[in-house]
């Protein structure tokens, strides 16, 4: 039986776990409308500083670059980046929306799962150096 880590299109892989993490995130904040408290808080007016957006506005963007650069950077180049941004989506996610009930939990637990499959697969890539001619 052939383990996940040995297919043969690791970017196609790769770029799938990235849209599997954009969208539970995205699944995760719908679900905060089904929240009374959620609801009341956005009538309330919550303070968040335009840095604060710039920050998730970054930090989504980046997650959102690695579907594509999945793709489009070089083996070498791609293991690391892959291995860098999951390795920093874990503490981003992990400090930056505490899940407030349970399927906030779940989908926490989706996301940092789906960052750590991202690492293991990049991990074990087995980039093959470019002969100098």
């Amino acid at each position: 039986m052939r383990s996940v880590f040995d297919i043969q299109n690791r970017r196609a892989l790769l770029s799938s776990l990235w849209v599997f993490v954009f969208i539970n995130m995205h699944t995760r904040d719908f679900h905060e409308f089904a929240r009374r408290e959620f609801v009341e808080e956005l009538i309330a007016g919550v303070s968040v500083t335009e840095a604060q957006l710039l920050f998730a506005g970054i930090a989504l963007e980046i997650f959102i670059l690695m579907i594509v650069l999945s793709h489009l950077l070089r083996d070498g180049v791609n293991r690391v980046a892959q291995m860098a941004m999951a390795g920093l989506g874990i503490p981003v996610f992990l400090f930056s929306a505490w899940p407030n009930d349970l399927d906030d939990i779940l989908f926490l637990s989706m996301e940092v799962i789906a960052f750590v499959v991202v690492i293991a697969v990049a991990w074990t890539w087995q980039v093959e150096e470019p002969a100098n001619n």
